[in-house]
Order: C-alpha cells, then structure tokens, then sequence
C-alpha cells in the first residue's frame, strides 16, 4: 500500500489541480510535490522544513506560491496542520509564496496573490495563510517580510484572522460577507 497515494483524496488532488490548471492562463506552471513513481520529492516543488508542497511556478521562475488542502489551526504559540483527510472543500492553504530577491518590490508577489485570488473566487474557494516569515527560503542576507509587515500586505488584500482568539492564522473569503468566516 503506498501511503502517500492513499493520502491525496480525490478531491484534495482535484481542487489543487484545478487551481492549478486556472493559474495556468496566467502562465503559472505547476509542479507536483513528489514523483508519484518513486516517492522522491521533486526539487522544482516548495520544501518548507519537513514539508513539501504542490507548487505554482511563474513563467520565469522568480515566483513560486506552494499550496494545500489541509487547513491550519492555533494551537498555543504555534500552528497546527491538519492531514488531508481533513481538507475542506471550500479552501486552499497558501502554504507559501517566495518571491526571488531579484524581483523584491517589483510588484511580483502582489501581481501573483490578485492571479491566485481572482482564480480562488472564481472557483469559489476560501483562501487560508498563515502569515509567517518562511526562513531559508528568500536567500542568505536577503530577508523577506517580517511577520508585521507579512500581516499588513495580507489585510490590505482583504485577509481577516480566521480565529477570533489568534491572529496565527488568516482567511480571505470572497464570496461571503467577513463577518460570517468560521
């Protein structure tokens, strides 16, 4: 029995894919984050420490957003992923955006979140991040956002806590009035 395969619900694949295959009008790529042959991770897909994520890839390679299915929880000072057993059907998780140090302050990362929005609404799906720094990944001596100014950039998209009680973890649904989110 191959446990990963097992793993991906038909709809956790289907939702991703379906993303995936919408960003690709924009010219996005999309990279599987295994090799479903051999179980190797695939070096084109987000590595965020012990996780590897199906991955959209711009037309240049300067951008890459990772996301999932399995949806984030506060718990104490951290932040809980849920298996993909439990993935909803109405959100994707940006597990991630990196932008190249090279193209920082360009616009690049605001143009691909309004791509990824306007194919999340226009699917119908809730959008879920945590906004945390992602150390390692934006190259040595050049920082990304702080969690401050991470915080700021994903309210000023509409991005509202998704808990009352934390501010771990985020959601923007486009569809229902903000209010009315958990």
């Amino acid at each position: 029995m191959n446990w990963y395969k097992e793993s991906q619900t038909e709809s956790n694949v289907n939702l991703v894919q379906m993303i995936a295959d919408k960003m690709a009008e924009y010219g996005w790529t999309y990279e599987e984050a295994m090799n479903m042959e051999d179980l190797s991770m695939n070096p084109n897909a987000m590595n965020i420490g012990s996780y590897t994520y199906p991955t959209l890839v711009s037309q240049d390679g300067k951008v890459k957003l990772g996301l999932s299915r399995n949806d984030l929880y506060p718990h104490k000072n951290y932040v809980m992923v849920g298996d993909s057993y439990s993935a909803r059907d109405d959100q994707i998780t940006l597990s991630g955006i990196i932008v190249d140090p090279s193209e920082r302050k360009s616009g690049r990362g605001n143009e691909a979140m309004q791509q990824l929005l306007s194919v999340a609404k226009e699917i119908g799906v809730k959008v879920v991040i945590e906004p945390a720094p992602i150390h390692g990944q934006v190259g040595r001596g050049k920082p990304g956002l702080n969690s401050k100014k991470l915080r700021k950039w994903y309210e000023d998209m509409g991005f509202v806590n998704k808990y009352p009680d934390s501010n771990a973890v985020m959601i923007l649904d486009q569809n229902e009035d903000k209010d009315e989110l958990v």
